[in-house]
């Protein structure tokens, strides 16, 4: 069942998207106040709508909100990294997690980010970060040497995002 998860049809496009790498970080190594599901949800959404806040190198960010008929909520964003301008969509599953999909652009290939709150004793959260990519497609493969580096950006990456989502989880208590 393993390997189910760690590789993906991506939808639309009929390509194969492999999980390359996954972390968990605690909410508790950056607070020893307690949240609920909701506000962590609440919070991370809002970063979601507006990454600027929280990745550093995304010059701004708009974002159009779609709500389904079944209730499916989707942001469709566009984030300005000064030299690229990204669109991507992100897929909410409430109160559970948030799926990225970055179409293929001239300068980076498909890829999904799944961004999954946890919650391993009842009120301790965090969250999963997985990464998927289209590991056919040339430049994942001009970069495989490289992977580690990759791996590591996006991990203090996704520490940092944690870091600032609590600082704000923290800023609305006071």
């Amino acid at each position: 069942m393993e390997k189910f998860f760690n590789r993906l049809k991506w939808k639309g496009h009929g390509k194969l998207m492999e999980k390359v790498f996954e972390h968990e970080v605690a909410l508790d190594r950056y607070t020893t106040l307690s949240f609920t599901r909701k506000e962590i949800w609440d919070q991370l959404v809002d970063l979601l709508k507006h990454p600027s806040l929280a990745i550093e190198p995304i010059e701004s960010d708009h974002f159009k909100e779609i709500t389904s008929d079944s209730g499916q909520t989707v942001l469709e964003r566009e984030l300005d990294f000064g030299n690229v301008k990204v669109h991507d969509s992100v897929k909410l599953d409430l109160e559970k997690s948030a799926l990225v999909t970055i179409p293929h652009h001239e300068k980076y290939p498909e890829s999904m980010h799944r961004i999954t709150i946890l919650e391993p004793q009842p009120g301790k959260f965090g969250f999963k970060f997985e990464y998927y990519e289209d590991i056919s497609h040339p430049e994942v493969l001009d970069t495989a040497p490289y992977a580690k580096l990759r791996y590591k950006a996006w991990e203090d990456k996704d520490l940092h995002f944690c870091q600032v989502l609590v600082e704000m989880l923290e800023k609305h208590r006071t």
